[in-house]
């Protein structure tokens, strides 16, 4: 995984959350990743086409020789202070300079599977997908 030295980030809260409440967690989320040595600068928003029950969030870090921690070191340590926030979460993933595939995600990575017929998914099915998802659990 590339450190490009900036954090992505979706936000997903209850869907009966109001727009205040929503911006609440938004605002605890950007205080927490503003408290982190590691962190210059951090924005967020709420709203817009993915509902009024998400956000996003973007932060650059401080350059890697002032840094202590890889992007990796620092997702996980901010995964345990954001991980407590009651009623929503926030995904953090580090963007890459080549992204593979079409589709936004809140995922690093994220597989879909394809077929002509949804028994082709059901197990014992002639021919089921889930020697894909066998392999696809060894690989990961």
């Amino acid at each position: 995984m590339q450190d490009t030295g900036r954090l992505s980030g979706t936000i997903q809260a209850d869907q009966s959350i109001s727009s205040q409440a929503m911006q609440q967690k938004l605002a605890d989320f950007v205080n927490i990743m503003r408290q982190d040595s590691e962190i210059e600068t951090v924005i967020g928003f709420t709203g817009g086409s993915r509902g009024m029950n998400s956000g996003m969030m973007f932060a650059t870090l401080k350059p890697l020789e002032e840094r202590e921690l890889t992007v990796n070191q620092l997702m996980a340590r901010l995964r345990d202070k954001l991980e407590n926030e009651p009623g929503a979460r926030l995904i953090l993933q580090p963007p890459q300079d080549l992204r593979i595939g079409a589709r936004g995600s809140s995922a690093m990575f994220e597989y879909a599977l394809q077929a002509d017929h949804l028994r082709s998914f059901e197990p014992g099915y002639p021919g089921s997908s889930r020697h894909y998802l066998n392999a696809l659990n060894w690989w990961m």
